[in-house]
């Protein structure tokens, strides 16, 4: 998971997002197609189930380009 600095918008999000959707091993999550005003976009989260050490790696050093992104969290579904 992404985690953003507050105040973050949602184009900046997106543009994360997408400039890293590139990485093998890193599956981007679906966005959200409901309405619900608890679904905006918060952080972004990518599956990396599979993802080598040396892909975790890539995801960490291309999030990391963006001023915005506060941190990024690495857990297993059942965290």
């Amino acid at each position: 998971m992404i985690q953003f600095k507050p105040g973050t918008p949602d184009h900046t999000r997106l543009a994360v997002r997408a400039a890293c959707s590139h990485i093998p091993g890193a599956k981007v999550e679906p966005l959200p197609t409901d309405a619900v005003a608890s679904d905006r976009l918060n952080n972004v989260r990518f599956q990396v189930g599979g993802a080598s050490d040396a892909q975790l790696a890539r995801l960490q050093q291309c999030v990391s380009r963006f001023r915005s992104v506060a941190g990024i969290e690495f857990s297993s579904p059942n965290d």
